[in-house]
């Protein structure tokens, strides 16, 4: 027998309830529960879950509290095998950060075998975990070996760490071509991960300039060589 619409707003708001409650004190848990309550799919009250979703996370970032999470490492992982940072998957990735990973280092080989074009933000932030977490397990990535506790992090990379500097110092006086300029290098991170992390040499910081210009309109793009186009390409 179908519900009512009165039979729905009473279960929605004897659900929103015990949801708020749960977030006074784990607010990760009431994320988590909301996502996953299928009760009110496609119902009258969708717009109000939608609704409530967004004002808890915004709240949840708003609060610098670092609240503990009842939520298991397990659970948190499989919350952030997704192919978008958004709000909810960084809420869920700083909970992770603070859970032992040890016994769960194999589930992080998923991230390894996900499409590279969709997935190398997410990648980059994986890696910086699993480095974190001197985590001693050896991750397949295409024909290659990828062992955290034994390579360098993203941002210990010293030519890396130059790259950076020079953008700040060039960027310093002008923060709205700057706030540009720091997209280009973050995808330009993304890009050149395994470059970065294998210590590599790294190109100069002239191609994210000469991709940040271009996106400025100070520059046609095709003044751009075959690389810095690839990275252009991501802007359009």
């Amino acid at each position: 027998m179908a519900q009512t619409k009165e039979q729905l707003a009473k279960e929605w708001e004897e659900f929103l309830t015990n949801l708020i409650k749960i977030k006074e004190t784990d607010p990760a848990l009431a994320l988590y529960t909301l996502k996953h309550e299928k009760r009110f799919t496609m119902t009258e009250v969708s717009p109000i879950v939608r609704e409530t979703e967004q004002a808890f996370l915004i709240e949840t970032l708003s609060d610098n509290t670092d609240y503990p999470t009842a939520l298991t490492a397990e659970q948190l992982i499989n919350e952030i095998k997704t192919d978008l940072v958004d709000y909810y998957f960084m809420i869920m990735y700083m909970k992770l950060k603070n859970k032992d990973i040890t016994k769960h280092a194999a589930d992080f080989q998923w991230f390894f075998e996900q499409k590279e074009g969709m997935h190398q933000e997410i990648l980059t932030l994986i890696w910086n975990l699993l480095h974190e977490k001197t985590i001693d397990y050896e991750y397949k990535f295409k024909d290659i070996r990828l062992n955290p506790s034994k390579l360098s992090n993203i941002n210990s990379n010293k030519e890396f760490f130059k790259i950076k500097e020079t953008l700040n110092s060039m960027y310093e006086k002008n923060p709205s071509e700057g706030k540009v300029a720091i997209q280009v290098f973050a995808k330009f991170a993304n890009m050149y991960w395994l470059d970065i992390i294998q210590e590599n040499k790294l190109m100069s910081a002239d191609m994210i300039i000469n991709v940040t210009n271009v996106l400025l309109g100070n520059k046609d793009k095709t003044s751009l060589n075959a690389e810095e186009t690839t990275l252009y390409n991501f802007f359009i």
